[in-house]
């Protein structure tokens, strides 16, 4: 429910994207469900990344309907002490004939993979573009320059159709795309304006750009901050001190 509450992909009954989330559960309800779709057995099951919300019950589906799990390398320390996937994904892999292209994603987490029908013009984008709200960017694994560099990637294909891991189908893929590129950029901006010559705490960056912020909320709050601080650290327009961030002058 609410937050975990995760999409899980069938493709002609032989393509599985995700798992959904683990517990007992999910996973069950998910092997109910194939089984009332009359799955008999599964080609490939296609995972976007590690997050738990999203792999839960592989172990179960795989033991019931094969299938080869595909995962990036980058993800597959998480399989340690259940499954070691048996395809590892690279940029610009195709799977299943050359009917899906696999591109790589990082940003949400390093190894994130949004599967694409070119064919269809379809892409699965994992917890790239959710259908509401927006992805929880966390450092370290969590990465704001790599995101919004895959998102604008993503933006440069033609979609007629995106299928995220979160909230409902999106039917105007290029328009949500530059709509959340451009609320991440506008956010920067905030925290931008936030620092000076003098030193700044994620604490008190959160106070003037979140005034009214739940308290059950303040902590993914202080990630997307810090996510943003640490692209900008990047690029040279931010720098953190002992006693807080504060703004890098350009000496143009």
């Amino acid at each position: 429910r609410g937050y975990m509450k995760s999409n899980v992909f069938l493709l002609e009954k032989r393509l599985l994207i995700d798992t959904g989330p683990g517990g007992v559960r999910s996973p069950r309800r998910l092997l109910k469900a194939l089984k009332e779709l009359k799955v008999e057995r599964l080609d490939y099951i296609l995972l976007t990344h590690s997050h738990p919300d999203h792999i839960g019950g592989v172990k179960l589906i795989k033991e019931a309907f094969g299938g080869k799990v595909a995962l990036s390398r980058d993800e597959s320390p998480r399989f340690r002490d259940s499954l070691s996937p048996d395809i590892s994904l690279e940029q610009g892999k195709k799977l299943d004939k050359g009917k899906i292209l696999c591109i790589h994603t990082p940003g949400h987490s390093p190894g994130h993979f949004c599967f694409y029908f070119p064919d269809r013009s379809i892409l699965f984008s994992g917890d790239m573009v959710p259908g509401w709200g927006t992805t929880v960017i966390a450092p370290p694994e969590g990465d704001m320059q790599s995101y919004i560099k895959s998102l604008q990637s993503m933006a440069q294909l033609p979609l007629s159709l995106l299928c995220p891991g979160h909230g409902p189908p999106i039917h105007e893929p290029a328009i949500k795309i530059e709509e959340i590129i451009r609320h991440r950029l506008e956010r920067e901006k905030q925290v931008y304006s936030c620092l000076g010559e003098s030193n700044h705490t994620i604490k008190a960056i959160l106070g003037k750009i979140y005034p009214e912020l739940s308290s059950k909320m303040r902590p993914l709050a202080r990630k997307q901050i810090l996510a943003h601080l640490l692209k900008m650290q990047k690029e040279g327009r931010a720098r953190k001190t002992a006693h807080g961030w504060r703004k890098v002058e350009s000496r143009e």
